[in-house]
């Protein structure tokens, strides 16, 4: 963006410094940070070219830069709320790693490390008996059923439980046999 508004607003920028300037005070603090050195080079001999901060900006923004950060990022992850919004999460970085192209066994040891304690103890019963499933969307599928098993326990009829619920039985949030019904006679009368 920053090389189509010098493309066509150069003059209206500036000479060199100006242009320099423009580009180095329009920077984030970590990129800015990153091309300091730059600046600190621009003022000492005076020349100011802005594309040397646009070149830094593009190795540090490279590709293979950009596949490393998302590596070590996926190792930083950590499940700390709902498996679902973890999973969008995970999922990106691992796209961004480029790791829809890792075999499922690889995905998975990079995705078992970053899930909430409760999800990995109930990993751990399949791995005993030999039931983990060895393919990555069969693993993920395993974990969004514990997580919604975990999401919704089921009440059970215990003293001070006025429910009435049987242990095998779901609480259910709505009684449409209990629901005050909805006096609709005012809306009809409208002409």
């Amino acid at each position: 963006q920053l090389q189509l508004v010098l493309g066509v607003d150069s003059e209206a920028i500036g000479d060199s410094q100006a242009q320099f300037a423009f580009v180095y005070l329009r920077l984030d603090s970590g990129p800015a940070a990153l091309c300091l050195e730059l600046l600190k080079h621009a003022n000492l001999t005076n020349t100011y070219n802005y594309q040397l901060i646009l070149d830094q900006l593009d190795r540090y923004n490279g590709v293979e830069n950009k596949v490393q950060r998302a590596k070590a990022k996926l190792h930083k992850l950590a499940q700390t709320g709902s498996f679902y919004g973890f999973l969008i999460s995970f999922e990106v970085t691992l796209g961004e790693a480029g790791g829809w192209n890792w075999d499922d066994e690889r995905k998975i040891d990079t995705l078992r490390p970053c899930l909430s304690d409760y999800l990995k103890r109930k990993l751990q019963e399949h791995d005993i008996s030999g039931t983990t499933p060895l393919k990555y969307l069969e693993f993920v599928s395993l974990c969004k059923r514990y997580t919604s098993q975990s999401t919704f326990p089921t009440a059970t009829h215990a003293p001070g439980n006025s429910s009435g619920t049987s242990p095998t039985q779901h609480r259910s949030l709505y009684d449409p046999q209990k629901a005050d019904k909805m006096d609709l006679s005012i809306i009809n009368s409208i002409d």
